[in-house]
């Protein structure tokens, strides 16, 4: 495989994986997963959707390593990302200034220029603690060789997921971390660097997926509500919902999954188009959709009321929703991408880039 070759299925994944993030906070913010009723016929079909998704943040940063490993570490393009992440803090702000002042406070505004430091997006927040080990990482992955790599990705899917969901013992806080987004980047760039799957059919990568989808479902259907302690010097604690989690070695064996089968599709010509048009603007969909307001104002229940419908009407509402979702926030983002273009963001952040590495230099000298 050319690895410097433009891999359209990854960036489809990219806005599968974001759509997937859309039906993930559409059943836990929306409402249904929290007041849903265990013995209701709806219950199994609602969680079998949320374990189908629930890999999508793993496969956001298996991604990200998977394709800048070995692209080297440029601070342009975080800052690029700040601003970003900023546009959206302070449009949305202003927008619901005018339509609601009441809601909106003048530190809304000043917590907007500080979206790590206010924790206003967590996964920008992780991303940030990553993109500051990121050369070290990066220099590391690039020296080792594929055996002794191969052998670092079996270390950290067992010891960081299928020992740790058990024990508990690593904070990784169910996945909503720093050390976990790291630990799916260095996974991501061993993927990419040693081929890993490369042998493994579709169809075979698709059944594993499904194995470890039922698995999860099961387990979550029919395990204990309760903890419970199997050996009290191991102190091992087990209950349903010990799998569904991000940090889970089936969450994360099907995102991994979705990665290498993903990375084996082609494409040709306006296909490639409409992918590349969709890929660079994935990420403002989770920008739009967790922004704090929208977040609490109108994502929070807007699915409760459908509790007690059918389930192909759960299903087509919630999907139609995400890919709705998807599709308007992707046009918007185009907007912005407009708006950046004229005010020449990508110099501004070359600039302000060359700045930050001269004083990196100067404080290296000094030390």
């Amino acid at each position: 495989m050319d690895l410097q070759k433009r891999n359209y299925g990854i960036d489809l994944l990219r806005v599968v994986a974001m759509f997937f993030v859309i039906v993930l906070h559409a059943l836990n913010q929306g409402g249904l997963i929290d007041i849903i009723a265990p013995d209701s016929i709806q219950y199994p079909y609602v969680w079998l959707l949320e374990i189908i998704v629930y890999c999508a943040v793993d496969i956001f940063a298996l991604i990200s390593g998977y394709v800048s490993y070995n692209k080297g570490t440029k601070y342009k393009n975080y800052i690029s990302l700040w601003f970003q992440v900023v546009f959206y803090l302070l449009l949305i702000t202003i927008v619901y200034q005018i339509v609601a002042p009441s809601i909106v406070a003048k530190k809304d505004y000043i917590r907007s220029f500080f979206p790590v430091s206010g924790d206003r997006y967590w996964y920008f927040t992780a991303y940030t603690g990553l993109f500051l080990l990121k050369p070290l990482i990066d220099k590391s992955i690039n020296a080792m060789n594929v055996n002794s790599l191969k052998k670092v990705f079996v270390v950290i899917v067992i010891g960081f997921s299928v020992w740790d969901i058990f024990i508990n013992r690593f904070t990784l806080r169910g996945g909503y971390s720093v050390i976990w987004i790291v630990l799916l980047y260095i996974l991501g760039s061993i993927i990419s660097k040693c081929q890993i799957g490369k042998n493994l059919k579709q169809y075979q990568a698709t059944i594993l997926m499904l194995v470890f989808v039922l698995i999860t479902h099961f387990v979550k259907m029919y395990g204990k509500d309760n903890y419970y302690i199997i050996n009290d010097i191991l102190n091992l604690h087990i209950n349903k919902n010990i799998l569904v989690n991000y940090t889970s070695p089936t969450i994360l064996g099907i995102a991994i999954l979705f990665v290498i089968s993903f990375s084996k599709l082609q494409f040709k010509g306006k296909i490639e188009n409409v992918i590349s048009f969709a890929s660079i603007s994935a990420f403002s969909v989770y920008l739009l959709n967790t922004h704090y307001l929208f977040w609490d104002l109108h994502m929070k229940n807007l699915f409760a009321d459908m509790v007690h419908s059918s389930v192909v009407k759960i299903y087509v509402v919630v999907l139609g929703f995400a890919l709705l979702f998807v599709v308007a926030s992707i046009l918007i983002d185009k907007v912005r991408l407009f708006v950046f273009q004229i005010l020449k963001i990508n110099v501004l952040s070359e600039i302000i880039a060359e700045g930050l590495n001269k004083l990196l230099v100067k404080i290296s000298d000094w030390l």
